[in-house]
C-alpha cells in the first residue's frame, strides 16, 4: 500500500504542477492580447531571456496550454483509479483481517 499511496502523492503533485502552469499560460496569453503590437517580448530560456516575434511567444504560449489542458484529463482519470484501487485493497485487508479474527475466536 505505501507504493501505491507514494503513486497516488506522485500524481497529485503532477496534477498541481500542470494547474498552476496551464492558469500561468492562460494569464499570459490574455495578458499578451492586451499588450501592443510593437512591443518587444521576451522568452525566459534557461536562466536567459531572448527576444521572440510576438506570434512565436503566442504559438509556444498555446501549445502549453493545449498540452496541459490534454494532459489534465489524464492524470486525473489515473489518479482516481488508483484511489479505487486502494479503497480496494483496504476493503479487502479489513475482510481479510476480519476472517482472521473470527477464526481466531
Amino acid at each position: 500500500m505505501d507504493l501505491l499511496d507514494e503513486q497516488i502523492g506522485k500524481i497529485s503533485l503532477k496534477i498541481a504542477a500542470l494547474s498552476k502552469a496551464n492558469r500561468i499560460g492562460t494569464f499570459s496569453l490574455s495578458y499578451i492580447e492586451s499588450v501592443p503590437a510593437d512591443a518587444k517580448l521576451y522568452s525566459g530560456v534557461g536562466k536567459m531571456f531572448v527576444c521572440e516575434p510576438r506570434e512565436t511567444v503566442m504559438s509556444n504560449l498555446e501549445a502549453s496550454v493545449a498540452l496541459t489542458n490534454n494532459e489534465l484529463p489524464k492524470l486525473r482519470e489515473t489518479l482516481s483509479k488508483f484511489d479505487l484501487r486502494k479503497k480496494e485493497q483496504t476493503e479487502t485487508l479489513k475482510e481479510l483481517y476480519e476472517s482472521i479474527k473470527v477464526s481466531s475466536t
